[in-house]
């Protein structure tokens, strides 16, 4: 499964529910993942 298959079966998942405390956690996570410096990482 490629990155691309991932992020779209999670689109689907994330289109498919209507539980808040799921997509509350979903939002988390990733904003979580793009609050860090990537860049500054070795």
């Amino acid at each position: 499964m490629t990155i691309a298959d991932k992020k779209l079966k999670i689109i689907e998942l994330v289109a498919k529910t209507d539980d808040v405390g799921v997509l509350d956690s979903v939002e988390g996570l990733l904003e979580d993942d793009f609050s860090h410096d990537h860049w500054g990482k070795t």
